[in-house]
């Protein structure tokens, strides 16, 4: 993960001297995998998209390119605050509103983003923006607060199941469904806790 420039990156990371540690690690890793003429690993370089790092985010699509990264992926920021701790439990933050993005101005975001789609074209680096299929027109509006959860349908909880650590099951990172460790009944893909889960979605 790169968070822009080596000054915003130190800050974001809260840990000086982190800009050059990462993108050494990275250099050495891509150089020692060319060395052994190997197509693995394969090498995704994560961006989260804030005000602070809007211009440099063609400049790093172009070094990641250079330096011979396989996919460098421009995710937008996310206002929930989750984690996952051994019993944790979160189930309040479904009530709550969701927080507000930090604006971007409009044009200024989707010039560096046309950019990026641009060069994409002819770089070898492959181009992802994240959520999945998000448009450089949808990125814009979320960093305008203009979306709307209610546009979209997450369908994850009836596709998709994960384990933590700690053995804890979910499928939203929010929502703990149950635990390994605990009665088949509670973790069931049919419990009752994961079909009220369902039906808050609807």
């Amino acid at each position: 993960s790169i968070e822009g420039g080596e000054k915003l990156h130190d800050t974001i990371t809260t840990i000086p001297g982190s800009f050059k540690k990462t993108t050494q690690g990275l250099e050495r890793l891509i150089a020692r995998k060319q060395e052994l003429k190997s197509k693995f690993p394969l090498i995704h370089l994560t961006c989260v998209i804030n005000r602070g790092n809007v211009m440099d985010l063609v400049p790093l699509y172009k070094y990641a390119n250079k330096l011979g990264v396989n996919v460098c992926n421009y995710v937008v920021s996310s206002p929930a605050t989750y984690w996952h701790g051994k019993n944790y439990d979160q189930d309040h933050h479904l009530d709550r509103p969701t927080a507000p993005v930090e604006e971007i101005e409009p044009k200024k975001l989707s010039r560096q983003l046309s950019q990026i789609e641009t060069l994409s074209q002819g770089f070898k680096t492959k181009l992802r923006f994240s959520p999945n299929y998000i448009t450089v027109e949808e990125i814009v509006r979320y960093y305008s607060n203009k979306s709307s959860y209610k546009d979209y349908r997450c369908f994850i909880p009836w596709a998709k199941v994960a384990f933590s650590a700690y053995g804890d099951v979910f499928s939203c990172p929010h929502y703990r469904v149950g635990n390994l460790n605990d009665s088949s009944e509670l973790t069931s893909w049919k419990s009752d806790r994961i079909k009220g889960f369902r039906e808050k979605l609807k």
